[in-house]
């Protein structure tokens, strides 16, 4: 029988999940892709398991990883997980929905930014051209009692989903501990040389099966789309953020990560399908 496990981490470093650019601003997504924990699974399992290994090892490791059953990863802030629901712009508690946190809130509280810029190798000074700021994930959540309050304290914030292993899957992550100790070694996202994306304190649990509401969670009669897969062309009627996505794959010349996927116009995570009444929500 396939194998589920519920997986949450801590932030150890800042993170960034990349959204796109408004202007010179980098933005990035308070949630991680399914395509990211994959890719970052591959990475590291291939490395820590093969000498020096090739770019045909990073292809092989990676097509049998495409076998496994992953969720979008949610903020994860003191063990409830968080889900998005766009249309009203908050978060959801996974196991209560009746329990909710405003994007605002989430935003101010886990977010920062930095600002940077090119220098002139020469000169030493700032290239024309170049000021663009980065938004971050922070590694611990600031709580107030409501946005213009002094803080009241910091809190560890993290991730957390499903992964799914088929049972006639050939590489060995059935132990918990092998999966533990691959997400521990990893770094998720982008500016891994700037040491952004590091985490600790994996915990891996047994789950019964892959949980269905991981990928389609009930809400108010309809369902929220909680990853990348829907086509807009599937469901032209829902209330959401379009999404025009491309992902990283191999590259023969270049290698792992160096080439792009066609583009697919998707729903973004946190879209609701209301199957009651569809047309109060049509774009």
């Amino acid at each position: 029988m396939p194998q589920a496990f519920k997986v949450s981490f801590e932030l150890a470093s800042c993170m960034q999940i990349g959204s796109g650019s408004l202007g010179m601003i980098e933005k990035t997504s308070l949630f991680i892709p399914k395509r990211i924990i994959w890719a970052t699974l591959t990475r590291t399992f291939t490395i820590m398991n093969y000498t020096n290994p090739t770019n045909i090892d990073y292809v092989k490791v990676g097509e049998e990883f495409e076998k496994l059953s992953i969720s979008t990863f949610f903020p994860f802030l003191k063990d409830i997980l968080w889900v998005p629901f766009l249309p009203e712009q908050k978060f959801l508690n996974f196991y209560n929905s009746t329990q909710t946190l405003s994007f605002n809130e989430m935003e101010a509280s886990a977010l920062t930014s930095v600002t940077t810029t090119a220098l002139n190798p020469e000169s030493m000074t700032s290239k024309e051209n170049t000021l663009h700021a980065v938004d971050l994930i922070k590694p611990f959540f600031d709580e107030r009692n409501d946005l213009n309050s002094k803080l009241k304290a910091r809190l560890p914030f993290g991730f957390s989903g499903f992964i799914e292993i088929p049972d006639d899957f050939p590489i060995p992550l059935s132990d918990a501990k092998i999966i533990e100790k691959t997400m521990t070694n990893s770094s998720f996202g982008g500016g891994r040389r700037y040491g952004w994306g590091h985490v600790k304190h994996v915990t891996v649990s047994s789950v019964p099966c892959f949980p269905q509401n991981a990928v389609r969670f009930p809400y108010n009669g309809g369902e929220v789309i909680l990853d990348y897969e829907t086509p807009i062309s599937k469901c032209s009627d829902a209330c959401g953020e379009p999404c025009l996505l491309s992902s990283r794959i191999f590259s023969e010349t270049k290698g792992p990560g160096h080439d792009f996927t066609n583009p697919t116009l998707v729903w973004t995570p946190g879209t609701f399908i209301d199957k009651e009444s569809r047309s109060p929500f049509a774009l």
